[in-house]
């Protein structure tokens, strides 16, 4: 279960310590305030009333209760989001890299931001683009090649003259090339 075991244990020790406060806020605030208001309440009251008293102060301490927890529901959604942009950011930006990359732009670097998570697969990422990118560069300089012995042997045709040495050089020259071609598309995997 532990992949990425610093990136999994950030992310757990954020999550517990988020339970952490929950927990110490709900609880004291709960504490608190029911205390506080059932002491302030029953101090001078006879204890012929004080079923009364409490119930009217259940009543009290539960809106309390309500409006407090809708502000801890507000207050933790918003740091959960400001959290987990830290992760949404880098996976968008991924998102982007693969569009870019599968439409052809091999200029594409992932740039992320000094406390984004994720870091070393967009190092990985980047170095893929650049790993495709000299790919892509020997192949234009084959092909470039291939299109030089094209030109020779039109060059000849156009002649009239053909001779078997220079037939045969061509040849050669163009064996030489699809080789080093062979040699270039055999790193990709299909």
């Amino acid at each position: 279960y532990l992949i990425k075991k610093g990136l999994q244990f950030r992310f757990t020790l954020v999550v517990v310590l988020i339970m952490i406060m929950v927990t110490l806020v709900v609880g004291y605030s709960v504490y608190y305030t029911l205390w506080d208001i059932i002491l302030k309440r029953i101090e001078s009251v006879p204890v012929s009333q004080i079923a009364s008293v409490l119930e009217n102060t259940f009543l009290s301490v539960t809106k309390i209760l309500v409006v407090e927890g809708i502000i801890l529901i507000a207050g933790f959604s918003a740091l959960s989001i400001f959290l987990s942009h830290r992760i949404a950011g880098p996976v968008y930006r991924f998102e982007k890299s693969v569009r870019a990359i599968s439409s052809g732009d091999l200029s594409f670097q992932i740039k992320l931001r000094k406390t984004d998570e994720l870091k070393d697969l967009a190092d990985d990422i980047n170095k893929m683009i650049g790993n495709l990118r000299s790919m892509v560069e020997e192949d234009k300089k084959i092909i470039k090649e291939v299109i030089s012995v094209s030109d020779e042997i039109q060059g000849l045709v156009e002649k009239d003259n053909i001779s078997k040495q220079a037939l045969q050089k061509t040849r050669n020259k163009l064996n030489l090339v699809t080789k080093e071609l062979n040699k270039t598309i055999s790193r990709y995997k299909t």
